[in-house]
């Protein structure tokens, strides 16, 4: 009787067995603090990437571009101090600022791929970036990338600035690679 089942359902669970093989992208909602501080050993890393961005024309932080990607690709920078925003930077604070909830740790990664002209960052209306006063910008130069980290006190942003493409890392990484137009 056994084996007749087993011979019974036997693809099936061969068929079954193929396709939980199969890797599958997986959207997570929610939060989940259970593991906060462990670490974990991942493989590559996917995040929202927005480019093609124009950065405000004129600037000032009233109607800057907000950046709502953990990757941010600034194309245009039409004149020196165009701006763009980072979101709302909110330690501890629950449902936060444009529900952005707590985003203690979040990172925000800035590109000014311009050709030429600084991109002014600002932080939302009464934050700071470094230690900079509260609603004052940092200038991106072009061909430049910063990652910001949201302060655990919340309302600071860090930022992190790339040494840019004419760092003599990347000039090598560009002959290495046979991109001239990177070195």
């Amino acid at each position: 009787m056994l084996s007749k089942l087993i011979n019974r359902f036997a693809p099936a669970l061969a068929a079954l067995a193929l396709l939980s093989s199969f890797a599958m992208a997986v959207n997570l909602t929610g939060t989940n603090s259970a593991n906060e501080f462990s670490v974990m050993k991942v493989g590559f890393l996917r995040t929202s990437t927005t480019g093609s961005i124009t950065a405000f024309a004129g600037g000032g932080q009233t109607s800057a571009v907000v950046l709502n990607s953990a990757v941010n690709i600034i194309t245009t920078v039409g004149t020196a101090a165009d701006s763009v925003m980072l979101p709302p930077c909110n330690a501890g604070i629950a449902g936060g600022v444009a529900g952005y909830g707590n985003t203690d740790g979040m990172q925000v990664t800035v590109i000014n791929s311009a050709a030429s002209n600084a991109a002014a960052i600002f932080p939302q209306s009464g934050q700071s970036i470094n230690a900079l006063s509260a609603n004052a910008s940092f200038s991106l130069a072009a061909g430049k990338s910063i990652i910001f980290t949201c302060s655990a006190a919340g309302s600071i942003w860090y930022g992190n600035l790339s040494a840019g493409l004419d760092d003599p890392i990347w000039a090598r990484l560009a002959r290495l690679e046979g991109l001239a137009a990177l070195g």
